[in-house]
Protein backbone atom coordinates (compact mmCIF):
# COMPACT_ATOMS: atom_id res chain seq x y z
CA UNK A 1 0.00 0.00 0.00
CA UNK A 2 1.01 4.01 -0.36
CA UNK A 3 1.49 5.72 2.60
CA UNK A 4 1.47 9.60 2.05
CA UNK A 5 3.26 11.76 4.96
CA UNK A 6 2.40 15.22 5.29
CA UNK A 7 5.35 18.27 6.51
CA UNK A 8 1.67 19.66 8.54
CA UNK A 9 -1.69 20.29 9.34
CA UNK A 10 -2.31 22.73 6.77
CA UNK A 11 -0.97 19.92 4.16
CA UNK A 12 -3.14 17.58 4.90
CA UNK A 13 -6.41 20.16 5.07
CA UNK A 14 -5.52 20.85 1.74
CA UNK A 15 -5.29 17.37 0.80
CA UNK A 16 -8.59 15.98 2.15
CA UNK A 17 -10.15 19.16 0.94
CA UNK A 18 -9.61 18.02 -3.02
CA UNK A 19 -9.17 14.59 -2.53
CA UNK A 20 -10.41 13.24 1.13
CA UNK A 21 -13.95 13.49 2.61
CA UNK A 22 -13.70 17.34 2.66
CA UNK A 23 -15.80 17.83 5.73
CA UNK A 24 -12.82 17.62 8.46
CA UNK A 25 -16.06 16.89 11.19
CA UNK A 26 -16.44 13.98 9.40
CA UNK A 27 -12.52 13.05 8.69
CA UNK A 28 -11.57 13.38 12.50
CA UNK A 29 -15.30 11.42 13.67
CA UNK A 30 -14.05 8.63 10.92
CA UNK A 31 -10.88 8.38 11.54
CA UNK A 32 -11.33 7.88 15.51
CA UNK A 33 -14.13 5.26 14.32
CA UNK A 34 -11.62 3.38 12.49
CA UNK A 35 -8.62 3.89 15.13
CA UNK A 36 -11.22 2.11 17.77
CA UNK A 37 -12.59 -0.30 15.64
CA UNK A 38 -8.62 -1.90 14.29
CA UNK A 39 -8.07 -1.73 17.90
CA UNK A 40 -11.32 -3.44 19.11
CA UNK A 41 -10.87 -6.30 16.71
CA UNK A 42 -7.30 -6.68 17.55
CA UNK A 43 -7.88 -6.79 21.77
CA UNK A 44 -10.29 -9.80 20.55
CA UNK A 45 -8.85 -11.64 17.56
CA UNK A 46 -5.40 -10.67 17.39
CA UNK A 47 -3.61 -9.18 14.18
CA UNK A 48 -5.16 -11.42 12.02
CA UNK A 49 -8.85 -11.89 12.76
CA UNK A 50 -9.62 -13.95 9.68
CA UNK A 51 -7.20 -16.24 10.83
CA UNK A 52 -8.09 -16.47 14.37
CA UNK A 53 -12.44 -16.81 13.73
CA UNK A 54 -11.00 -19.65 11.34
CA UNK A 55 -8.99 -21.54 14.03
CA UNK A 56 -12.05 -21.17 16.57
CA UNK A 57 -14.76 -22.35 13.97
CA UNK A 58 -12.17 -25.41 13.56
CA UNK A 59 -11.85 -26.26 17.28
CA UNK A 60 -15.63 -26.15 17.66
CA UNK A 61 -16.77 -28.62 14.17
CA UNK A 62 -13.47 -30.89 15.95
CA UNK A 63 -15.15 -30.64 19.29
CA UNK A 64 -18.63 -31.81 17.67
CA UNK A 65 -17.21 -34.40 15.94
CA UNK A 66 -15.75 -35.59 19.00
CA UNK A 67 -19.11 -35.48 20.41
CA UNK A 68 -20.90 -37.05 17.53
CA UNK A 69 -22.85 -33.94 17.25
CA UNK A 70 -24.16 -34.31 13.78
CA UNK A 71 -26.52 -30.86 13.55
CA UNK A 72 -23.41 -28.87 15.17
CA UNK A 73 -20.80 -29.69 12.70
CA UNK A 74 -23.28 -29.15 9.83
CA UNK A 75 -24.58 -25.81 10.94
CA UNK A 76 -20.87 -24.86 11.81
CA UNK A 77 -20.47 -25.71 8.09
CA UNK A 78 -23.14 -23.69 6.47
CA UNK A 79 -22.13 -21.18 8.48
CA UNK A 80 -18.92 -19.13 7.06
CA UNK A 81 -20.91 -17.02 4.96
CA UNK A 82 -22.62 -15.99 7.45
CA UNK A 83 -19.27 -15.58 9.80
CA UNK A 84 -17.59 -13.57 6.93
CA UNK A 85 -20.22 -11.18 6.02
CA UNK A 86 -20.43 -10.30 9.40
CA UNK A 87 -16.60 -10.22 10.68
CA UNK A 88 -16.32 -7.74 6.62
CA UNK A 89 -18.62 -5.56 8.63
CA UNK A 90 -16.50 -5.60 12.15
CA UNK A 91 -13.29 -4.96 10.49
CA UNK A 92 -14.28 -2.51 7.99
CA UNK A 93 -13.41 -4.26 4.66
CA UNK A 94 -17.57 -4.26 3.58
CA UNK A 95 -16.38 -0.62 3.28
CA UNK A 96 -13.87 -0.64 0.76
CA UNK A 97 -14.67 0.28 -2.18
CA UNK A 98 -14.27 -2.06 -5.58
CA UNK A 99 -14.29 1.53 -7.55
CA UNK A 100 -13.94 4.28 -5.62
CA UNK A 101 -14.67 7.21 -8.52
CA UNK A 102 -18.30 4.73 -8.74
CA UNK A 103 -18.81 4.76 -5.06
CA UNK A 104 -18.79 8.37 -4.57
CA UNK A 105 -21.06 8.75 -7.46
CA UNK A 106 -23.89 6.31 -6.46
CA UNK A 107 -23.32 7.79 -2.58
CA UNK A 108 -24.16 11.20 -4.08
CA UNK A 109 -27.08 9.84 -5.71
CA UNK A 110 -28.37 8.01 -2.57
CA UNK A 111 -27.30 11.37 -0.73
CA UNK A 112 -29.79 13.13 -2.87
CA UNK A 113 -32.71 10.66 -2.55
CA UNK A 114 -32.34 11.42 1.31
CA UNK A 115 -32.21 15.30 0.71
CA UNK A 116 -35.16 15.04 -1.81
CA UNK A 117 -37.37 12.35 0.27
CA UNK A 118 -36.97 12.81 3.86
CA UNK A 119 -38.57 15.66 4.60
CA UNK A 120 -41.22 14.93 6.72
CA UNK A 121 -38.89 11.91 8.37
CA UNK A 122 -39.84 13.55 11.70
CA UNK A 123 -43.36 12.76 11.67
CA UNK A 124 -42.65 9.17 11.34
CA UNK A 125 -40.31 8.63 14.60
CA UNK A 126 -42.41 8.69 16.97
CA UNK A 127 -42.67 5.17 17.30
CA UNK A 128 -39.09 5.79 18.47
CA UNK A 129 -40.59 6.36 21.62
CA UNK A 130 -42.32 3.22 21.79
CA UNK A 131 -38.76 1.09 20.92
CA UNK A 132 -37.32 3.26 24.26
CA UNK A 133 -39.83 1.70 26.21
CA UNK A 134 -39.42 -1.54 25.10
CA UNK A 135 -35.49 -1.07 25.67
CA UNK A 136 -36.38 0.09 29.09
CA UNK A 137 -38.59 -2.90 29.95
CA UNK A 138 -36.39 -5.46 28.88
CA UNK A 139 -33.30 -3.67 31.13
CA UNK A 140 -35.98 -4.21 34.14
CA UNK A 141 -37.46 -0.87 34.26
CA UNK A 142 -40.45 -0.32 33.15
CA UNK A 143 -42.09 -0.04 29.49
CA UNK A 144 -44.59 2.79 30.11
CA UNK A 145 -42.20 4.98 32.32
CA UNK A 146 -39.59 4.53 29.49
CA UNK A 147 -42.09 5.97 27.57
CA UNK A 148 -42.63 8.53 29.52
CA UNK A 149 -38.86 9.56 29.88
CA UNK A 150 -38.19 9.62 26.37
CA UNK A 151 -40.59 12.14 25.81
CA UNK A 152 -39.84 14.22 28.69
CA UNK A 153 -35.98 13.84 27.24
CA UNK A 154 -37.63 15.82 24.24
CA UNK A 155 -37.57 18.94 26.02
CA UNK A 156 -34.42 18.86 28.19
CA UNK A 157 -32.03 21.73 27.32
CA UNK A 158 -28.43 20.19 26.55
CA UNK A 159 -26.73 23.77 26.53
CA UNK A 160 -26.26 23.95 30.17
CA UNK A 161 -22.58 23.32 30.61
CA UNK A 162 -23.09 20.14 33.09
CA UNK A 163 -26.11 18.46 30.76
CA UNK A 164 -23.27 18.59 28.21
CA UNK A 165 -19.95 17.39 30.85
CA UNK A 166 -22.73 14.49 32.07
CA UNK A 167 -23.68 14.07 28.08
CA UNK A 168 -19.77 13.88 27.13
CA UNK A 169 -19.00 11.30 30.48
CA UNK A 170 -21.66 8.97 28.86
CA UNK A 171 -20.19 8.88 25.58
CA UNK A 172 -23.29 10.59 23.33
CA UNK A 173 -21.31 13.77 22.09
CA UNK A 174 -19.93 12.49 19.34
CA UNK A 175 -22.83 10.34 18.24
CA UNK A 176 -24.80 13.24 18.65
CA UNK A 177 -22.24 15.13 15.77
CA UNK A 178 -22.12 11.95 13.97
CA UNK A 179 -25.46 13.10 13.31
CA UNK A 180 -28.37 11.04 11.23
CA UNK A 181 -26.65 9.53 8.26
CA UNK A 182 -26.15 5.59 9.13
CA UNK A 183 -29.94 5.51 10.61
CA UNK A 184 -31.22 6.65 7.35
CA UNK A 185 -28.95 4.07 5.88
CA UNK A 186 -26.24 6.28 3.88
CA UNK A 187 -23.81 4.16 6.59
CA UNK A 188 -19.80 5.90 5.63
CA UNK A 189 -21.03 7.26 2.57
CA UNK A 190 -20.60 10.80 3.92
CA UNK A 191 -18.45 12.16 1.03
CA UNK A 192 -18.74 15.59 -0.19
CA UNK A 193 -22.30 15.86 0.16
CA UNK A 194 -22.17 15.39 3.97
CA UNK A 195 -22.14 19.13 5.37
CA UNK A 196 -25.49 19.11 2.90
CA UNK A 197 -26.69 16.16 4.44
CA UNK A 198 -25.92 17.10 7.99
CA UNK A 199 -27.66 20.66 7.38
CA UNK A 200 -31.12 18.79 5.89
CA UNK A 201 -30.59 16.51 9.21
CA UNK A 202 -31.02 19.65 11.38
CA UNK A 203 -33.63 21.39 9.11
CA UNK A 204 -35.95 18.41 9.41
CA UNK A 205 -35.77 17.62 12.70
CA UNK A 206 -34.71 14.60 12.42
CA UNK A 207 -31.50 15.19 14.29
CA UNK A 208 -32.43 17.36 17.21
CA UNK A 209 -34.88 13.98 17.76
CA UNK A 210 -32.45 11.67 18.01
CA UNK A 211 -29.95 13.32 19.70
CA UNK A 212 -32.41 13.94 22.58
CA UNK A 213 -33.55 10.44 22.49
CA UNK A 214 -29.80 9.40 22.65
CA UNK A 215 -29.32 11.81 25.52
CA UNK A 216 -32.53 10.91 27.36
CA UNK A 217 -31.41 6.91 26.79
CA UNK A 218 -27.88 7.80 28.61
CA UNK A 219 -29.26 9.59 31.28
CA UNK A 220 -32.12 7.55 32.28
CA UNK A 221 -29.12 4.39 32.71
CA UNK A 222 -26.50 6.04 34.80
CA UNK A 223 -29.55 7.34 36.57
CA UNK A 224 -31.27 4.11 37.76
CA UNK A 225 -27.56 2.72 38.04
CA UNK A 226 -27.06 5.35 41.00
CA UNK A 227 -30.63 4.69 42.58
CA UNK A 228 -29.39 0.72 42.68
CA UNK A 229 -26.25 1.79 43.69
CA UNK A 230 -26.97 0.62 47.12
CA UNK A 231 -28.11 -2.74 46.66
CA UNK A 232 -26.35 -5.80 46.39
CA UNK A 233 -25.87 -7.55 42.70
CA UNK A 234 -27.94 -10.44 44.37
CA UNK A 235 -30.44 -7.80 45.06
CA UNK A 236 -30.68 -6.31 41.50
CA UNK A 237 -33.87 -7.43 39.58
CA UNK A 238 -33.49 -10.35 37.50
CA UNK A 239 -33.62 -8.26 34.20
CA UNK A 240 -31.10 -5.53 35.20
CA UNK A 241 -28.83 -8.65 36.16
CA UNK A 242 -29.49 -10.13 32.78
CA UNK A 243 -28.02 -6.71 30.63
CA UNK A 244 -25.37 -6.30 33.03
CA UNK A 245 -24.67 -9.73 32.64
CA UNK A 246 -23.91 -9.18 28.58
CA UNK A 247 -21.38 -6.51 28.90
CA UNK A 248 -19.38 -8.65 31.45
CA UNK A 249 -20.52 -6.96 34.70
CA UNK A 250 -21.16 -9.35 37.33
CA UNK A 251 -21.57 -9.65 41.15
CA UNK A 252 -17.41 -8.83 41.40
CA UNK A 253 -17.77 -5.50 39.01
CA UNK A 254 -20.74 -4.18 40.57
CA UNK A 255 -19.04 -4.22 44.12
CA UNK A 256 -16.89 -1.67 42.49
CA UNK A 257 -19.19 0.34 40.20
CA UNK A 258 -21.61 0.78 43.61
CA UNK A 259 -18.56 2.15 45.42
CA UNK A 260 -18.31 4.75 42.62
CA UNK A 261 -18.57 8.51 43.26
CA UNK A 262 -22.03 9.89 42.21
CA UNK A 263 -22.40 12.88 40.19
CA UNK A 264 -25.34 15.17 40.94
CA UNK A 265 -27.01 17.25 37.64
CA UNK A 266 -30.30 19.37 38.14
CA UNK A 267 -30.88 17.66 41.85
CA UNK A 268 -30.06 13.86 40.48
CA UNK A 269 -27.87 11.06 41.04
CA UNK A 270 -25.62 9.75 38.33
CA UNK A 271 -22.93 7.32 37.83
CA UNK A 272 -20.38 7.88 34.82
CA UNK A 273 -17.42 5.29 33.97
CA UNK A 274 -14.82 8.23 34.49
CA UNK A 275 -15.59 8.32 38.12
CA UNK A 276 -14.39 4.48 38.48
CA UNK A 277 -10.87 6.01 38.61
CA UNK A 278 -11.70 7.91 41.82
CA UNK A 279 -12.40 4.29 43.39
CA UNK A 280 -10.33 3.61 46.51
CA UNK A 281 -7.67 0.48 45.75
CA UNK A 282 -8.79 -1.46 48.52
CA UNK A 283 -11.99 -1.72 46.62
CA UNK A 284 -10.25 -2.76 43.99
CA UNK A 285 -7.97 -5.10 45.55
CA UNK A 286 -11.40 -6.86 46.55
CA UNK A 287 -11.80 -7.11 42.37
CA UNK A 288 -8.20 -7.93 41.44
CA UNK A 289 -6.84 -9.81 44.45
CA UNK A 290 -5.47 -8.40 47.76
CA UNK A 291 -2.01 -8.79 46.04
CA UNK A 292 -2.52 -6.70 42.66
CA UNK A 293 0.52 -4.83 42.04
CA UNK A 294 -0.26 -1.23 40.71
CA UNK A 295 -0.30 -2.07 37.29
CA UNK A 296 -2.53 -5.06 38.14
CA UNK A 297 -5.10 -2.51 40.18
CA UNK A 298 -5.08 0.05 37.00
CA UNK A 299 -5.81 -2.57 34.82
CA UNK A 300 -8.62 -4.06 36.70
CA UNK A 301 -9.71 0.21 36.87
CA UNK A 302 -9.97 0.54 33.12
CA UNK A 303 -11.29 -2.90 32.57
CA UNK A 304 -14.59 -2.33 34.73
CA UNK A 305 -14.41 1.18 33.34
CA UNK A 306 -14.78 -0.41 29.64
CA UNK A 307 -17.45 -2.92 30.65
CA UNK A 308 -19.89 -0.09 31.95
CA UNK A 309 -19.02 2.60 29.19
CA UNK A 310 -19.86 -0.06 26.56
CA UNK A 311 -22.82 -0.79 28.66
CA UNK A 312 -23.82 2.71 28.34
CA UNK A 313 -23.30 3.34 25.05
CA UNK A 314 -24.13 -0.30 23.16
CA UNK A 315 -27.72 0.44 25.37
CA UNK A 316 -28.49 3.73 23.90
CA UNK A 317 -27.96 2.63 20.34
CA UNK A 318 -31.06 0.45 21.71
CA UNK A 319 -33.10 2.45 23.11
CA UNK A 320 -32.06 5.42 20.58
CA UNK A 321 -32.21 2.82 18.14
CA UNK A 322 -29.53 2.75 15.28
CA UNK A 323 -28.37 0.22 13.15
CA UNK A 324 -25.02 -1.65 14.27
CA UNK A 325 -22.24 -3.67 12.32
CA UNK A 326 -24.82 -7.10 12.53
CA UNK A 327 -27.51 -5.25 10.44
CA UNK A 328 -25.16 -3.69 8.21
CA UNK A 329 -23.72 -7.07 7.62
CA UNK A 330 -27.24 -8.52 7.39
CA UNK A 331 -29.11 -6.24 4.97
CA UNK A 332 -25.99 -5.70 2.72
CA UNK A 333 -24.63 -8.67 2.62
CA UNK A 334 -21.15 -7.66 3.34
CA UNK A 335 -20.96 -6.35 -0.09
CA UNK A 336 -18.96 -3.17 -0.79
CA UNK A 337 -19.06 0.07 -2.34
CA UNK A 338 -18.33 0.40 -5.93
CA UNK A 339 -19.35 -3.08 -7.29
CA UNK A 340 -22.66 -4.22 -8.74
CA UNK A 341 -23.58 -6.43 -6.05
CA UNK A 342 -22.48 -3.68 -3.45
CA UNK A 343 -24.55 -0.79 -5.31
CA UNK A 344 -27.46 -3.12 -6.21
CA UNK A 345 -28.07 -3.66 -2.39
CA UNK A 346 -27.57 -0.47 -1.21
CA UNK A 347 -29.44 1.09 -3.76
CA UNK A 348 -32.12 -1.29 -2.40
CA UNK A 349 -31.92 -0.75 1.00
CA UNK A 350 -31.55 2.37 1.05
CA UNK A 351 -34.13 3.79 4.13
CA UNK A 352 -34.59 0.32 5.50
CA UNK A 353 -31.63 0.57 8.02
CA UNK A 354 -34.77 1.18 10.78
CA UNK A 355 -36.53 -1.40 9.78
CA UNK A 356 -33.69 -4.13 9.78
CA UNK A 357 -32.29 -2.87 13.38
CA UNK A 358 -35.63 -3.17 14.61
CA UNK A 359 -36.19 -6.73 13.31
CA UNK A 360 -32.80 -7.64 14.78
CA UNK A 361 -31.97 -5.36 17.76
CA UNK A 362 -35.69 -4.94 19.42
CA UNK A 363 -38.22 -7.94 18.02
CA UNK A 364 -34.62 -10.50 17.71
CA UNK A 365 -33.78 -9.36 20.98
CA UNK A 366 -37.50 -9.61 22.49
CA UNK A 367 -37.83 -13.00 21.11
CA UNK A 368 -34.07 -14.33 21.79
CA UNK A 369 -32.73 -12.46 24.47
CA UNK A 370 -34.23 -13.45 27.54
CA UNK A 371 -31.53 -17.19 27.59
CA UNK A 372 -33.88 -19.00 24.39
CA UNK A 373 -30.91 -20.45 22.67
CA UNK A 374 -32.65 -22.80 19.46
CA UNK A 375 -33.70 -21.11 16.11
CA UNK A 376 -37.56 -21.76 16.44
CA UNK A 377 -39.85 -18.57 16.25
CA UNK A 378 -42.37 -20.83 17.43
CA UNK A 379 -39.99 -22.52 20.38
CA UNK A 380 -39.48 -18.73 21.24
CA UNK A 381 -42.31 -17.38 21.84
CA UNK A 382 -43.43 -20.72 24.27
CA UNK A 383 -40.44 -20.38 26.17
CA UNK A 384 -42.50 -18.60 28.63
CA UNK A 385 -39.73 -15.98 29.77
CA UNK A 386 -41.37 -13.01 29.15
CA UNK A 387 -41.32 -13.00 25.40
CA UNK A 388 -44.62 -12.33 24.30
CA UNK A 389 -45.46 -9.78 26.83
CA UNK A 390 -42.26 -7.54 25.39
CA UNK A 391 -43.55 -8.31 21.85
CA UNK A 392 -47.57 -7.21 22.83
CA UNK A 393 -47.01 -3.57 24.19
CA UNK A 394 -44.17 -3.05 21.51
CA UNK A 395 -46.10 -3.85 18.49
CA UNK A 396 -49.69 -2.48 20.37
CA UNK A 397 -48.17 1.08 21.18
CA UNK A 398 -46.00 0.59 17.90
CA UNK A 399 -49.72 0.69 15.42
CA UNK A 400 -50.70 3.38 17.97
CA UNK A 401 -48.18 5.42 17.75
CA UNK A 402 -47.63 4.51 13.70
CA UNK A 403 -51.40 5.65 13.22
CA UNK A 404 -50.61 9.09 14.70
CA UNK A 405 -47.66 9.42 12.97
CA UNK A 406 -49.99 8.63 9.62
CA UNK A 407 -52.66 11.36 11.17
CA UNK A 408 -49.73 13.54 11.00
CA UNK A 409 -48.05 13.20 7.62
CA UNK A 410 -51.73 13.61 6.22
CA UNK A 411 -52.59 16.94 7.75
CA UNK A 412 -48.93 18.19 6.63
CA UNK A 413 -50.55 17.30 3.24
CA UNK A 414 -53.76 18.95 3.71
CA UNK A 415 -55.89 16.01 4.20
CA UNK A 416 -58.03 14.51 6.90
CA UNK A 417 -56.79 11.67 8.73
CA UNK A 418 -57.98 8.03 7.20
CA UNK A 419 -60.90 6.82 9.38
CA UNK A 420 -61.11 3.45 10.34
CA UNK A 421 -64.24 3.04 11.32
CA UNK A 422 -65.05 3.98 7.06
CA UNK A 423 -66.45 0.93 5.46
CA UNK A 424 -63.72 -1.30 4.56
CA UNK A 425 -61.38 0.97 6.15
CA UNK A 426 -60.73 -0.73 9.86
CA UNK A 427 -57.94 -2.96 8.37
CA UNK A 428 -56.16 -1.47 5.69
CA UNK A 429 -55.48 1.36 8.39
CA UNK A 430 -54.54 -0.95 11.06
CA UNK A 431 -52.06 -2.91 8.44
CA UNK A 432 -50.52 0.67 7.67
CA UNK A 433 -50.09 1.78 11.18
CA UNK A 434 -48.37 -1.46 12.31
CA UNK A 435 -45.91 -1.08 9.27
CA UNK A 436 -45.46 2.63 9.71
CA UNK A 437 -45.12 1.79 13.40
CA UNK A 438 -42.15 -0.72 12.76
CA UNK A 439 -44.44 -3.55 14.14
CA UNK A 440 -44.88 -5.28 10.46
CA UNK A 441 -41.22 -4.45 9.53
CA UNK A 442 -40.42 -4.70 5.44
CA UNK A 443 -42.28 -7.59 5.22
CA UNK A 444 -45.39 -5.46 5.80
CA UNK A 445 -44.67 -3.30 2.97
CA UNK A 446 -44.08 -6.11 0.60
CA UNK A 447 -47.70 -8.09 1.77
CA UNK A 448 -50.08 -4.93 2.33
CA UNK A 449 -48.39 -2.56 -0.07
CA UNK A 450 -48.75 0.16 2.36
CA UNK A 451 -46.38 3.21 3.09
CA UNK A 452 -43.33 1.95 4.69
CA UNK A 453 -41.88 4.19 7.93
CA UNK A 454 -39.86 6.83 5.43
CA UNK A 455 -43.26 7.33 3.78
CA UNK A 456 -42.19 4.97 0.73
CA UNK A 457 -44.43 2.59 -1.05
CA UNK A 458 -44.00 -1.03 -2.24
CA UNK A 459 -41.87 -0.63 -5.44
CA UNK A 460 -39.41 1.83 -3.08
CA UNK A 461 -39.73 -1.05 -0.66
CA UNK A 462 -38.42 -3.32 -2.80
CA UNK A 463 -35.49 -1.81 -5.64
CA UNK A 464 -35.35 1.53 -3.37
CA UNK A 465 -35.87 5.17 -4.21
CA UNK A 466 -33.61 5.98 -7.00
CA UNK A 467 -34.71 2.76 -9.19
CA UNK A 468 -38.51 3.55 -8.18
CA UNK A 469 -37.76 7.61 -9.10
CA UNK A 470 -35.74 6.37 -12.64
CA UNK A 471 -38.69 4.32 -13.01
CA UNK A 472 -41.63 6.77 -13.14
CA UNK A 473 -39.17 8.98 -14.85
CA UNK A 474 -39.23 6.73 -18.00
CA UNK A 475 -43.12 6.08 -17.45
CA UNK A 476 -43.34 9.94 -17.98
CA UNK A 477 -41.50 9.62 -21.11
CA UNK A 478 -43.22 7.12 -22.51
CA UNK A 479 -47.04 8.77 -21.88
CA UNK A 480 -45.37 11.65 -23.60
CA UNK A 481 -44.49 9.69 -26.35
CA UNK A 482 -47.84 8.61 -26.44
CA UNK A 483 -49.35 12.32 -26.53
CA UNK A 484 -50.77 12.15 -23.15
CA UNK A 485 -50.21 15.77 -21.33
CA UNK A 486 -47.63 14.99 -18.55
CA UNK A 487 -46.37 18.54 -17.88
CA UNK A 488 -48.14 18.87 -14.55
CA UNK A 489 -46.66 15.40 -13.35
CA UNK A 490 -43.36 15.98 -14.82
CA UNK A 491 -43.81 18.98 -12.84
CA UNK A 492 -44.81 17.37 -9.60
CA UNK A 493 -41.49 14.62 -10.09
CA UNK A 494 -39.17 17.31 -10.33
CA UNK A 495 -40.20 19.03 -6.78
CA UNK A 496 -40.39 15.53 -5.17
CA UNK A 497 -36.69 15.11 -6.43
CA UNK A 498 -35.46 18.75 -5.79
CA UNK A 499 -33.42 18.64 -2.34
CA UNK A 500 -35.32 20.73 0.79
CA UNK A 501 -38.33 21.19 -1.21
CA UNK A 502 -40.17 18.20 0.66
CA UNK A 503 -39.16 19.75 4.56
CA UNK A 504 -43.04 19.12 6.03
CA UNK A 505 -43.18 22.60 7.13
CA UNK A 506 -41.89 24.25 3.61
CA UNK A 507 -44.27 21.73 0.98
CA UNK A 508 -47.13 22.66 2.13
CA UNK A 509 -47.26 26.62 2.36
CA UNK A 510 -45.27 26.14 -1.62
CA UNK A 511 -48.16 23.96 -2.35
CA UNK A 512 -51.00 26.45 -1.58
CA UNK A 513 -49.02 29.83 -2.43
CA UNK A 514 -48.03 28.92 -5.50
CA UNK A 515 -47.29 25.20 -7.02
CA UNK A 516 -50.66 24.18 -7.52
CA UNK A 517 -51.41 27.32 -9.69
CA UNK A 518 -48.39 25.61 -11.55
CA UNK A 519 -49.71 22.47 -11.95
CA UNK A 520 -53.35 23.81 -12.63
CA UNK A 521 -51.90 25.67 -15.44
CA UNK A 522 -49.83 23.05 -17.04
CA UNK A 523 -52.54 20.46 -17.09
CA UNK A 524 -56.06 22.02 -16.17
CA UNK A 525 -58.20 19.83 -14.09
CA UNK A 526 -55.12 17.94 -12.84
CA UNK A 527 -56.17 19.23 -9.56
CA UNK A 528 -59.45 18.10 -9.48
CA UNK A 529 -58.14 14.48 -10.32
CA UNK A 530 -55.70 14.97 -7.61
CA UNK A 531 -58.79 15.40 -4.92
CA UNK A 532 -61.34 12.83 -6.28
CA UNK A 533 -58.17 9.98 -5.79
CA UNK A 534 -58.10 10.98 -2.53
CA UNK A 535 -61.66 11.23 -1.63
CA UNK A 536 -61.74 7.64 -3.11
CA UNK A 537 -59.42 6.39 -0.38
CA UNK A 538 -61.82 7.68 2.14
CA UNK A 539 -60.76 10.89 2.75
CA UNK A 540 -60.88 14.69 2.75
CA UNK A 541 -58.81 17.95 2.15
CA UNK A 542 -58.88 20.06 5.08
CA UNK A 543 -57.90 23.20 2.04
CA UNK A 544 -59.12 22.07 -1.44
CA UNK A 545 -56.17 22.09 -3.92
CA UNK A 546 -58.15 23.59 -6.81
CA UNK A 547 -59.51 26.45 -4.76
CA UNK A 548 -56.22 27.47 -4.54
CA UNK A 549 -55.61 26.65 -8.22
CA UNK A 550 -58.53 28.38 -9.33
Amino acid sequence: GRTVIFKDADSWFDYNAQFGQGNLRESVLSGLERSAQSTGIMQVLGTNPTAMVNAIKGDLTISAKDAGDVDAVTKLSESQGKIDRYLSAVDGSMNIAGNAMWARRAANVRSWESLSKLGGMLLSQLNDVAVYGSGARYQGRGFFSGMAEAVGGLGRDLSAPERRELAASLGVVLDNMAGELGRVGSFNEAGSMSRVMGTFMKWNGSQWWQSRMRTSAAFGMSHHMALQAGKTFADLGAEYQRVLGLYGIGEAEWKVISKTAEKHVDGKAYIVPEALRGVDDASLRQYAGQTASESELAGARRDIEDKLRTYFVDQTSVLALEPDAKTRAIILQGTRPGTWTGEFMRFAMQFKSFTGAYMQRILGRELYGRGYEGDSLIGALRYVNGEFKGIAPLIGVGTLLGDASMSLKDVAKGKTPRDPTEDGQALKVMLAAMVQGGGAGIYGDFLFGAANRMGSGTVESLVGPAFSSAGRIVDLYHKALEGDNVSARAFNEVLNNTPFMNLFYVRPVLNYLALYQIQELLSPGYLRRMERDVEKNGQEWLIAPSSAGG
